[in-house]
């Protein structure tokens, strides 16, 4: 199962076997965001065994704000990923999408969804809570679409839709998992 953004990441480790992600970009062009406080080295806090596990660098050859995203895991190959930042209602989201075929989770083409709260010298991600996504969409069928596969809540609706829900459920703290804390490496 591939690890998301650094919280479903780590979307960089994921410890259970839900997750949520999109069909959909998360973005537009005019959406996007630069953040270069978030670029470099990263390791989950606690995590003393590697120096470092997660490397994020803006794409310089990117005609707009993309960063690539290279994943050390425990054991195997390092994985990489697009990572494309946009704001939604002030807070940073992060879409993360396999560059190799191969990492794909499912074979399915999905873009993993987290959200980034930067807090010096710490990255704090948060996915949302797959389990609470499944019962919302199926209580309010016409604000949201959704269809599970393997465990994993997939967004079926347009870009414009699945940011206005994400709007919706920024100050509903049981619509998010318990973060995951980066810290940064110099």
């Amino acid at each position: 199962m591939r690890p998301i953004a650094m919280a479903c990441l780590a979307v960089w480790t994921v410890s259970g076997p839900f997750c949520a992600g999109s069909e959909q970009e998360l973005w537009s062009h005019r959406d996007l965001v630069a953040d270069s406080t978030i670029e470099g080295r990263w390791r989950a806090l606690g995590d003393t065994t590697r120096p470092w596990t997660t490397l994020i660098v803006r794409d310089s050859n990117a005609k707009f704000a993309k960063y690539l995203v290279t994943y050390i895991p425990d054991s195997g190959a390092p994985l990489h990923d697009d990572l494309y930042l946009t704001r939604i209602g002030g807070a940073l989201f992060g879409d993360l999408y396999a560059i190799e075929d191969e990492h794909r989770w499912n074979a399915i083409p999905v873009h993993l969804l987290i959200r980034a709260d930067r807090t010096n010298p710490r990255l704090v991600l948060r996915a949302i809570n797959a389990k609470w996504l499944q019962k919302y969409a199926a209580a309010h069928p016409k604000q949201i679409s959704t269809v599970t596969i393997n465990d994993w809540v997939v967004f079926t609706d347009s870009t414009a839709k699945v940011r206005r829900f994400l709007l919706s459920t920024l100050k509903i703290d049981s619509a998010y998992d318990d973060s995951i804390v980066y810290v940064h490496v110099p």
